[in-house]
């Protein structure tokens, strides 16, 4: 409003590699948000200007290699509050794969038993009127629907919000156990994590002001 240039993220370096999940934490206002976008090129703004650069295997991340390699998990989850766990899967595969609906099916299967939702494959995600999955499995589903494309990064914007310390916990190991097993690369902001969830992550980028602290 003034007309003057403010920095928001100040000579900030990282890196992590397959297998790992990769946190970067701070309080609020510290930058993590403002990072989030601009390794996921969603950074804007009239005059902004960004330096630097983010790599992928070497290659400089673009559009393309984004799409192709990448996928996010927003804060918030936005199901189809009337379709089930299972529905909603099958509806996204249909998107990213290009195959039979056997295989389909046999794909969407194997991620809800890897994510702990076969007990809820069946019922409504819903809303606030109408009862379905809890909080925890929203947001497992939410990991399985990103799944689905095979990316080779997988990154998630507070993935613990608004969760209870159980469901927190959960949510974060199924996490880890995933970038394991699938040899991913996982990347996720998260605020004030208990110790359990702390011990969790292989690698801490902590933020203040914007600068790595």
């Amino acid at each position: 409003a003034k007309g003057e240039r403010k920095q928001i993220l100040d000579s900030i370096t990282g890196s992590c590699k397959t297998g790992e999940v990769f946190a970067i934490l701070g309080p609020s206002g510290a930058g993590k948000t403002s990072l989030l976008n601009v390794l996921t090129l969603n950074a804007y703004g009239v005059k902004a200007e960004i330096t630097g650069k983010c790599t992928l295997n070497s290659h400089l991340m673009t559009t393309e290699v984004f799409r192709k390699h990448c996928c996010i998990v927003p804060q918030e989850d936005t199901h189809r509050a009337f379709l089930t766990c299972r529905q909603t899967m099958m509806y996204a595969a249909s998107f990213y794969i290009n195959d039979s609906e056997e295989e389909k099916g046999r794909r969407v299967d194997e991620l809800l038993a890897k994510l702990g939702l076969e007990g809820c494959a069946d019922t409504m995600v819903g809303n606030a009127f109408l009862q379905g999955l809890s909080g925890g499995q929203k947001k497992r589903l939410s990991i399985g629907l990103a799944l689905l494309k095979s990316p080779s990064v997988l990154i998630l914007d507070e993935p613990t919000s608004g969760l209870d310390a159980a469901a927190s916990y959960h949510v974060m190991k199924y996490i880890r156990e995933l970038a394991s097993s699938l040899n991913i690369v996982v990347v996720c902001t998260i605020h004030q994590p208990a110790s359990v969830i702390y011990n969790a992550f292989h690698k801490v980028l902590l933020l203040s002001k914007g600068c790595t602290a």
